[in-house]
């Protein structure tokens, strides 16, 4: 078991940091779309979970900066007009192919700021 450890901790993963990043910006959005009560123990849980890194190749920090403000206007909107609101219709429109904002919350990759989320098809 401990080989699986050291296997999991290596130090090729990619985008520790960037995945803490969004991970934050989708717990603090969760607290408009879920039962979500404690933020600062998703934020933990995240910080932990992120070891692993992104699994997709090296993003530049633009972009993950545009997908975080992408996951904050989503969760904005969800606290200002409801969790069922179309991304079009936000003050502030979030582009993406979700039905609704919390959809972007649960799914990032669904908005076009995150969409470097999926892995490309090999």
């Amino acid at each position: 078991m401990p080989t699986l450890l050291v296997a999991a901790c290596g130090t090729e993963a990619v985008g520790v940091s960037e995945c803490r990043d969004i991970e934050d910006a989708r717990c603090e959005a969760g607290a408009f779309c879920t039962e979500l009560t404690d933020v600062a123990a998703c934020r933990r849980f995240h910080r932990d979970h992120c070891l692993h890194g992104l699994g997709v190749e090296e993003v530049g920090s633009n972009q993950v900066n545009q997908c975080v403000d992408a996951l904050r206007r989503a969760g904005e909107c969800a606290r200002d007009q409801g969790p069922t609101t179309e991304p079009g219709l936000c003050a502030t429109p979030v582009p993406s192919s979700a039905a609704n904002v919390c959809d972007i919350v649960n799914a990032p990759e669904l908005a076009e700021a995150c969409a470097f989320l999926v892995a490309p098809v090999q």
